[in-house]
């Protein structure tokens, strides 16, 4: 058990009363009856329940209690986990309230069985923590800060006067971590379609429910207000499953709800799916409001009509009959809508079918031009909806899961893989990658997928196993830009393991089922994620030209020269920086950028440059790229380069030679292979007289005795890739003959010799200097001229050794010494160096002596 102890300060004056009040009594000898002594009653402790703001079609506003009040959730990892409040109470022993703040607030861990406890086996100081809430002296704020997932009982305690205690117990949950921005959707398992509504918030509808919520995107937690959408048109029912997938809003103030329009996982045509809502927006961020304006419930008969009136091309009645999967190349489902760049036309984003109805099939788009006829509630019964031309569009056999339009009119295409199947059964398709593509909204153009911090493709999720599916895009910034920031949804409903499994499979909603299944609505979690863009983002160019490979040429040649037209087929201007041919074989390419480098195309211009092929290799094809360099942000393109080239002939390939004019054993013969063209590698054989010498296959070779009377020759064979393979056989070599004598060995030594050097006295004022050196230095090498200063005679006396030996007579210059005086005598010896070399028949050793000069300073005494 872990636990911890939380009191505000408090100045506790109710306890200072009652002491100061039972001294006096004992003061004054007062006796009070046991029986009648006042006693502080237990305090009280218990959640401050959770609402939600909830608004129904026609604007009745209550507050609702959740599911599961004790039952609380967070993430492992998540810095913005939602806290649980408290309210404690006592009433004391003067019947008055006692005051909250001197109350304390301890909290203790519990163990659930066998489940994992999610705050560590040893929980840390801080894994749960208590705080006052301001403002409010009786709430306490619980916060957790779990690291693992799993499930515990969180028990908090009061403890007032008295030392009486109450507590009340938290279920906790956390669930598995996520990225650091992940937020967690409380409420909402299934989210998969939103609406931005400024400031942060985002209004989210879920598959599951009629209740469209309002969430703050950066903080996770239960939503901050709902609003329910109303009768469904086609069943009648309130609260029906409008299994809501798309939507969009006109800018104006109305926002349209749609279902999916295609059948259950169970392949059951329900037509409580087949709806569309209109919803009046008011206010924005945390104020935002929806109210109900009409519905609609003939949309999905509308297409199907639409369908088998031009040819059935998409085959909308037979991929949505009874029996039909909604997902799948071959189904029937509408994920998305947004609106036309005309602001007026819907356009209806496809998940199923995808184009052809096979996998990899273009994604769909259908646009309905009459939306807000069809939710007037005014209209007439006749009114059924009208559509324009399909597009179709190259995700790269990805589907269309949201689509979203920003401020710029820049869109935003959400995709997954449209081929894939997710009934009950079958979970692939939500651990499948989704994409984001950028688009121009018009029918013409193909949108470009664009990079994020995940180099394309969205995660499904950050831990192995785990089902998630990016299903909605809550924020798109104003401009889609390098460096912006989306928000995207990640619906986990179908996830078995948001808490971990532990023990058998039917402990009660702890992973005995689906997250949509799961009955407490704290526990119940979408999670939305921010997003990094990088990429293009709407820069798009083509060439023409350099469709067809550069047909056969011989290496060594080039080609006739082609015209490359480079068009700007996007929104957005194009300056062209630079033009350059890249890749591994670039330089068998060559480039003339004429003046398209320096150029800026606006949408729709052209401009060429001339490319030619020039093949070094032959035999072979050649690729690389014609790279686009740009100073729009983060945008280059390449385009293929292709070149064949034709078997090559050398064109110049001379005979080796081996220079050498009087070979003898152990020289070293080299093989000069000449200046082939174009180069080649080479490959080498040494032959004696007419046969080849085992292992002499290098470009250089050292003779041996065998080799002795015999004549040398080398083959060499070059070879290039895509040429054809060259020998030729080098002259013979004089005959070999017999090993040189050998050369002694030259060795040179260095010996360096510290001198010393002394200085002894003679009668009739005479010094004798002996210098000596160790090492092998002869005392017949020391004959230096040495200098010897004495103190109190002017100049200097230059000395001859001999043998290491000088005398020196002071003579008249020391007429003023005295015998017997002391003096310091100075002498320096010159720097020695000399050579000595012996030699024998094997080795010349050659000994460089030196000594260096030295100076020695004494005193001696004249006689």
């Amino acid at each position: 058990m872990n636990s911890k102890t939380f009191r505000p300060r408090s100045r506790q004056l109710g306890a200072a009363v009652g002491a100061a009040l039972a001294l006096a009594l004992l003061a004054g000898g007062v006796t009070v009856p046991a029986a009648q002594a006042a006693e502080a009653v237990a305090p009280t402790i218990s959640q401050v329940p959770r609402t939600i703001t909830s608004t129904n079609w026609v604007g009745g506003v209550r507050q609702a209690t959740i599911i599961g009040q004790n039952v609380h959730s967070g993430a492992a990892g998540d810095p913005t986990n939602p806290g649980f409040l408290v309210q404690v109470a006592q009433t004391g022993a003067d019947g008055q309230p006692v005051d909250p703040a001197s109350l304390t607030v301890t909290t203790a861990i519990e163990a659930k069985g066998t489940r994992v406890p999610p705050f560590g086996a040893t929980p840390a100081a801080d894994a749960v923590t208590v705080s006052a809430v301001e403002g409010s002296p009786g709430v306490r704020r619980i916060d957790f800060t779990p690291v693992d997932y799993g499930n515990a009982n969180v028990v908090v305690t009061v403890t007032g006067e008295g030392g009486k205690t109450a507590s009340y117990t938290i279920d906790y949950y956390a669930s598995k971590s996520a990225t650091p921005t992940s937020r967690q959707l409380l409420y909402s398992s299934d989210g998969s379609t939103a609406i931005d509504v400024g400031d942060g918030y985002f209004l989210l509808a879920d598959d599951e429910s009629p209740w469209i919520r309002l969430y703050k995107g950066d903080q996770s937690g239960l939503p901050t207000a709902r609003f329910h959408i109303g009768y469904n048109p086609n069943t009648g029912i309130l609260g029906s499953e409008d299994d809501f997938e798309a939507s969009a809003w006109d800018n104006d103030d109305s926002v349209f709800w749609l279902g999916s329009q295609g059948n259950s996982r169970k392949g059951e045509v329900q037509r409580g799916r087949h709806t569309v809502y209109e919803t009046k927006l008011t206010g924005s961020g945390k104020d935002a409001k929806i109210s109900t304006i009409g519905s609609y419930g003939g949309l999905r008969d509308d297409l199907i009509a639409w369908d088998n009136a031009n040819g059935q091309k998409y085959r909308f009645q037979q991929f949505s009959a009874e029996g039909q999967y909604p997902s799948g190349a071959d189904a029937f489902n509408v994920e998305g809508a947004e609106f036309a760049p005309d602001g007026t036309t819907l356009y209806l984003g496809f998940r199923a079918p995808l184009v052809g109805g096979v996998r990899g099939g273009d994604a769909l788009i259908v646009p309905v031009t009459n939306i807000h006829e069809l939710t007037d509630p005014d209209r007439p019964a006749s009114t059924r909806a009208v559509f324009g031309e399909p597009i179709e569009l190259k995700l790269n056999g990805g589907s269309i899961r949201e689509i979203r339009r920003n401020a710029s009119g820049e869109y935003l295409i959400l995709s997954k893989d449209g081929a894939v199947i997710d009934e009950d059964l079958q979970h692939t398709e939500i651990t499948e990658p989704a994409h984001l593509w950028y688009w121009d909204g018009h029918p013409d153009t193909q949108p470009q997928q664009l990079s994020d911090e995940h180099d394309h493709a969205l995660p499904a999720h950050v831990e192995a196993g785990a089902n998630g599916s990016w299903e909605a895009i809550a924020e798109v910034p104003d401009r889609l830009e390098p460096g912006s920031q989306v928000r995207l949804i990640l619906d986990q409903g179908h996830d078995y393991g948001v808490y971990r499994p532990v023990g058998v499979w039917t402990e009660a909603q702890y992973q005995g089922g689906r997250t949509k299944d799961v009955v407490p609505d704290a526990q119940r979690k979408s999670r939305s994620d921010v997003y990094t863009l990088r990429g293009a983002l709407g820069y798009q160019l083509s060439v023409t030209g350099l469709e067809e490979p550069f047909a056969e040429q011989t290496p060594g040649t080039v080609s006739e020269p082609r015209t490359a037209t480079i068009t700007n087929v996007g929104r957005k201007t194009v300056p062209i920086d630079a033009l350059s041919v890249q890749g591994d074989y670039a330089d068998e390419f060559q480039l003339d950028p004429g003046s398209s480098a320096g150029t800026v195309l606006e949408p729709g211009d052209t401009t060429t440059a001339t490319v030619r092929f020039a093949p070094q290799r032959g035999g072979t094809v050649s690729y690389a790229r014609l790279h686009v360099e740009s100073s729009a942000p983060l945008f280059t393109t390449d385009f293929s380069l292709t070149g064949i080239a034709a078997q090559g002939t050398f064109t110049a390939a001379p005979a080796p030679v081996i220079g050498a004019s009087n070979p003898r054993v152990g020289d070293t013969l080299t093989a000069d292979t000449g200046e082939w063209a174009p180069a080649a590698q080479f490959g080498y054989q040494w032959l004696r007289g007419s046969s080849p010498i085992r292992g002499a296959t290098a470009a250089s070779y050292k003779t041996v005795a065998a080799d002795e009377g015999f004549t040398l020759a080398v083959r060499v064979t070059g070879t290039r890739a895509g040429y054809e393979t060259k020998t030729f056989t080098s002259q013979p070599t004089p005959r070999i003959g017999a090993k040189a004598p050998a050369r002694p060995v030259q060795e040179t030594k260095s010996v360096t010799s510290k001198p010393s050097v002394k200085v002894a006295t003679v009668t009739g004022k005479k010094l004798k200097v002996t210098v000596a050196a160790n090492r092998g230095v002869t005392k017949s090498r020391l004959s230096q001229r040495a200098t010897v200063k004495v103190a109190g005679v002017k100049g200097s006396y230059r000395v001859k050794l001999k043998n290491g030996q000088a005398t020196v007579k002071l003579g008249k210059k020391a007429k003023r010494l005295k015998k017997g005086t002391r003096v310091r005598v100075t002498v320096t010896v010159p720097k020695l160096s000399y050579q000595v070399k012996k030699t024998t028949a094997a080795k010349v050793t050659t000994t460089k002596y030196t000594v260096p000069k030295a100076s020695k300073k004494l005193r001696v005494r004249l006689r």
